[in-house]
This record gives C-alpha cells, sequence and structure tokens, in this order.
C-alpha cells in the first residue's frame, strides 16, 4: 500500500484511478482502466486537479512522457513515498513527481530532483544529491557527499561510493561499484566500474 503525501501531509481522498499505457489502450490492468494520453486528456478536460504518476522505468522514456503529456494538458505531479520509507522529513528535499518505494532508507539533508525514481531496498547517505528523470534501481546503496546527474539508470545491487560526482545521461550497471567521478556519459559496469560504450545521449 501507497501512501501519498502532499507538501508533506497524507492526502487519503477517494480517486478515480487509471493507467496510461499505449500498448493496452482499452484494456484493464488489476482492474483498472488503460487509456491513452490522447483519451486521457479529453476524459479530464474538464477536471481542474487531475494526479499523474510516472512508474516508467527508463529514465529517457520517462522525460520524453512526461514531455508530450505536458503539451496535451498541465497535470499535477505529487510524490509518492510509501510508509515504510524511513527518512528525515526536515531535510529532505523533493522535486515533484518522486516515487520511493518500500524499504528504502534516506539519512539526512538529500535533495531529489523531478521525476526520480528509487526503487524498493534503496539506502542513501548524507548530503547526498540525485538529478531528475534518474533511476535508483532495487538494493543500490548510495554513500555521502555523492552527486548524480540528471536521466542517470543505475543498475540493481550497485555501490556509490563516498564523494562521487556522476555527470548526466549515464548507466551504471547491475552490481558495479563506482570509485571514481564519472564525467562521460555512456555505460559502465564491473568492480571498478568501466565504461563499455559510447554517449547515450539523447
Amino acid at each position: 500500500e501507497w501512501t501519498l503525501r502532499r507538501n508533506g501531509k497524507l492526502d487519503n481522498h477517494s480517486r478515480e484511478v487509471c493507467f496510461i499505457a499505449r500498448d493496452e489502450v482499452g484494456k484493464t490492468l488489476h482492474g483498472i482502466e488503460v487509456f491513452s494520453e490522447d483519451s486521457l486528456a479529453k476524459k479530464v478536460e474538464n477536471v481542474g486537479d487531475v494526479d499523474v504518476y510516472l512508474g516508467l522505468g527508463m529514465p529517457n522514456l520517462r522525460r520524453k512522457i512526461f514531455e508530450e503529456l505536458e503539451v496535451l494538458k498541465t497535470f499535477n505531479y505529487p510524490n509518492l513515498i510509501d510508509h515504510n520509507v524511513v527518512y528525515d522529513s526536515r531535510t529532505l528535499k523533493l522535486g515533484k513527481g518522486v516515487w520511493i518505494a518500500p524499504g528504502c532508507l534516506l539519512t539526512t539533508d538529500i535533495l531529489i530532483g523531478d521525476f526520480v525514481f528509487v526503487n524498493t531496498g534503496v539506502s542513501i547517505s548524507h548530503d547526498a544529491e540525485i538529478g531528475s528523470f534518474s533511476t535508483i534501481s532495487p538494493g543500490v546503496k548510495i554513500a555521502g557527499n555523492v552527486v548524480i546527474g540528471k536521466q542517470v539508470f543505475i543498475g540493481i545491487g550497485a555501490i556509490i561510493s563516498d564523494h562521487i560526482r556522476i555527470c548526466d545521461h549515464v548507466v551504471i550497471g547491475a552490481g558495479a561499484v563506482v570509485f571514481e567521478d564519472i564525467v562521460e556519459s555512456g555505460t559502465y559496469v564491473g568492480v571498478p566500474a568501466r565504461k563499455i560504450n559510447p554517449s547515450l545521449r539523447s
């Protein structure tokens, strides 16, 4: 069960819920109707308060869908934090549309940008910053004083050592360990993490 928080306050109001998924339009998922972006915009054209959650794993696709939705209509993008997340509400700063999944531990003085997805069992230590549209996969460990750029994908179980800087548009493979700053976009794997392909900038 997810707990929705608006500006730090619980929001327990009943809401009509639907999915947006191009390949499943007209069907239902878990009993919930599926719409395309266009059909959703028409459905809510006379509704002033509509919340949208972008649950897509890939950062570039999440950003693209957001940009397409903004052309159709200005929606609300509240933050979604599971009730089992441990965090310091006094110092955690969130953008919009942030998802933080069950079992995460966020210590103190953490800044998370817009539309970041923090998956299950992630730990983020003090004085960390995560750029917009990034994805942190299950079991990732991020040490203190780490700065992660925009549209970064960190694979399952990866470890980011302390005082590390990671630039925009980077993929870090599952189980990789980052001991040094990453200053060029691309895919990095292994222990220690090394680049294996050209830039993934889009």
